[in-house]
């Protein structure tokens, strides 16, 4: 281990040592932004020092191809005989690589897949009933019918998204819309990434539309995207968790929530007393053994769908309009399957 003149130095040295990626290059003023959020407040240049004192002592390898120079550990295994995983971090990572792959940013892809690899061979050389089983035991299955989620984008465009979404980047896109085989060409200011069951969307404001709510862009439609040099710019209390509280996660209405009324039957009730469908929602019973529902929500796809998936449980009361609604399309139903 190289020496340090005080401890707060060799602290330092040691958060470097995990600062330092593998497969990608990281730049000093990039570790030493890592090392500021870490509580330790140096200039690059010490940074750079830093990182010749540690090259002396482990495997460490500087990219000297381009300026600035890029650094990283040679290996995983070089990484790992340093600095290891617990049993509790391979797990979470062999967790993470079977169920939120899609949400990682692309380029991260290289370091990770070695990251993952290591994990893996951590809890393999664990005792057949040690948490290794864990992984073999833990299922996540999407609400609803199981899809087969859509081909990703290519790897170079979603790249380009997860850049521009780093470095609070406007993003260049071309996109195919639902049906519309003809692509259209947006600029962006990107919001964030929403992991929805198996699809991956890009929450994004339009150029010169800023004061209007965030849409959402589905990633398995980007036919090409480019990250712009120019700062994305986002109005204050515009961020992902704001657009979610909007709706825009169940492709709703950010208009004011309506007030469900219905009435359902006995067993729906027992279940939405388990699960509510709002923090509001009252549920009364009623003399006929069904019960009577009151809740706020969004107008929503996903509204309508979960009341057409209970239709034969529930009557839906107000508002107007939405039972009107339901009328026309179980009355559209009812004509293509042949009733009078």
């Amino acid at each position: 281990m190289p020496s340090a003149s005080t401890p707060q130095s060799l602290a330092r040295l040691l958060e470097l040592l995990s600062a330092l990626p593998t497969g990608r290059s990281a730049a000093p003023s990039e570790l030493r932004q890592v090392l500021a959020d870490r509580g330790y407040a140096v200039d690059t240049r010490t940074v750079q020092r830093d990182l010749r004192l540690l090259q002396q002592h482990f495997a460490i390898d500087c990219d000297e191809r381009s300026k600035p120079h890029g650094w990283r550990w040679r290996s995983m295994t070089a990484r790992q005989a340093v600095q290891g995983l617990s049993t509790p971090e391979a797990l979470s990572l062999v967790l993470v690589d079977q169920h939120l792959r899609a949400a990682l940013p692309a380029s991260w892809s290289a370091s990770l897949d070695d990251l993952f690899a290591q994990a893996r061979h951590t809890l393999d050389g664990l005792a057949p009933a040690a948490p290794s089983r864990w992984a073999a035991k833990v299922r996540v299955i999407p609400n609803g019918l199981s899809q087969r989620a859509p081909p990703m984008a290519e790897a170079g465009a979603m790249s380009e998204v997860a850049e521009a979404l780093m470095h609070d980047r406007q993003l260049a896109l071309r996109y195919r819309r639902g049906s519309d085989q003809r692509p259209t060409s947006y600029r962006l200011h990107p919001v964030g990434l929403l992991l929805r069951g198996a699809q991956l969307y890009l929450v994004a404001l339009l150029h010169g539309k800023l004061s209007e709510p965030p849409r959402l862009f589905a990633l398995h439609r980007v036919l090409a995207a480019e990250r712009r040099p120019e700062a994305a710019t986002l109005p204050p209390g515009v961020d992902i968790d704001a657009a979610l509280a909007q709706g825009r996660g169940q492709f709703g209405s950010t208009d004011a929530p309506l007030a469900l009324q219905l009435i359902c039957s006995a067993s729906l009730a027992a279940v939405l007393q388990e699960a509510p469908l709002a923090d509001d929602q009252r549920l009364q019973a009623r003399s006929d053994g069904r019960f009577e529902l009151q809740a706020s929500l969004r107008a929503s796809w996903e509204l309508r769908w979960w009341l057409l998936g209970h239709i034969d449980e529930i009557e839906v009361l107000a508002p107007p309009s939405l039972r009107e609604d339901l009328r026309h399309v179980l009355a559209q139903a009812l004509a293509r399957h042949g009733g009078g």
